[in-house]
């Protein structure tokens, strides 16, 4: 390796890591769609390919529990703070991304 970082994992070391970005069949204005439910919480990563509204559709056991937005970009808005059974994550028009949204329900 290149930048000298040197690792040494012994026997019974436990790794973990994860990635939410990967190649998913576009859906509407969705480029990437995935989530995951850790510790009672439901995270949930969306890319968008274009400008628009998107209906995020939910199990009803995620009703009425609130919405953090993690991280977006700007030209994305979630219409709501707490969950119902359809969240409407608003996309605009931008020239410095296609737009993001990462969420914590729960």
């Amino acid at each position: 390796m290149d930048d000298k970082v040197k690792r040494t994992d012994h026997v019974a070391d436990v790794i973990q890591g994860g990635n939410y970005r990967g190649f998913t069949q576009p859906s509407g204005i969705r480029n990437n769609y995935f989530q995951f439910e850790v510790g009672g919480k439901l995270y949930v990563f969306i890319d968008y390919a274009s400008a628009g509204v998107n209906t995020l559709k939910l199990d009803s056991k995620w009703n009425d529990k609130p919405i953090v937005v993690y991280n977006n970009s700007n030209n994305v808005k979630v219409a709501g703070e707490v969950t119902t059974s359809d969240i409407d994550i608003i996309v605009s028009p931008s020239s410095e991304s296609n737009g993001f949204v990462e969420l914590i329900i729960g």
